[in-house]
């Protein structure tokens, strides 16, 4: 099996910090206090092993030979442990594009549930509920949760297609503001999913999905492993913090969702999410 060779995006890609001005619905609070843990993890995984190999070279070079140590520190170090990382990068890449593409979706998840137990009128069609499914209840409120969280599955069973035209037909706005941001978020949704269901290697299925939103920046082989070097997911996950920061305004605008300052939320609501009421 060949691997592909990520391909260079930009000269220096900076990943986005929260900021703490930012305004957050509950949701995406819950998203950006996600994406932070993610980037954190892999900063920290990079950083320890730096601080391991330096910490032996600072040993093996006290405990040299005096002729020895005229090379410096630095001469000491075997950076066995970054090449450790290095090996791992395959492993390390599709977890942070797999957290932060299913970080995205529990995203849209939550905020559509928040909107339509706000505006249950939005759930009007012609799909039928048993008997069975409306006396487990015992509160409206609660059966409006239930349908809420039926149609969220089936949105994300869907695809990101069928979500961004529920986006627009039922709540009257649009998921994006640039065709850019479409093909973008579209190619990070089909990596994450040839990482889950074919352990990264490209195949046609992957080839005729993302067909529509190719992108000259990304290049992808039938039968190649695809590995996402640092510069794509910085491109893929600030384009995906775009695409939430600019719905979570529009939406919570329109329905008169609160917000406030990222810095200043109570910190518990990061694992306060919407959930069915017959969950465990």
């Amino acid at each position: 099996m060949s691997k592909s060779t990520p391909q260079p995006v930009s000269e220096v890609a900076i990943p986005y910090r929260p900021e703490a001005t930012w305004l957050c619905t509950d949701a995406m609070y819950r998203f950006v206090v996600e994406y932070k843990k993610i980037l954190d993890l892999f900063w920290c995984v990079v950083d320890t092993a730096h601080r391991i190999d330096q910490m032996q070279a600072i040993a093996a070079h006290a405990l040299a030979d005096p002729a020895d140590r005229e090379k410096g520190v630095d001469g000491f170090n075997k950076r066995v442990m970054f090449q450790r990382v290095q090996e791992l990068s395959e492993q390390i890449s599709r977890n942070l594009v797999i957290g932060m593409v299913n970080n995205f979706h529990c995203y849209l998840s939550e905020l559509l549930q928040e909107v339509m137990l706000k505006r249950p009128e939005i759930l009007r069609s012609s799909e039928r509920v048993t008997t069975e499914d409306v006396l487990q209840f015992a509160r409206v409120r609660d059966i409006r949760s239930f349908l809420a969280d039926r149609k969220v599955s089936e949105l994300s069973y869907g695809g990101l297609r069928q979500t961004r035209e529920f986006i627009s037909d039922r709540l009257g706005v649009e998921l994006f503001s640039a065709e850019e941001q479409e093909r973008l978020l579209t190619i990070f949704v089909e990596i994450r999913n040839v990482h889950t269901h074919n352990r990264g290697v490209v195949n046609r299925l992957f080839l005729n999905r993302i067909h529509q939103a190719r992108h000259p920046k990304f290049v992808f082989k039938i039968g190649q492993f695809h590995q996402v070097g640092f510069d794509e997911f910085v491109l893929l996950s600030n384009n995906c913090v775009d695409v939430s920061r600019h719905l979570d305004a529009v939406v919570a605008a329109k329905f008169k969702l609160k917000r406030s300052r990222y810095k200043t939320r109570d910190k518990s609501v990061a694992g306060n999410a919407v959930t069915n009421p017959l969950a465990n």
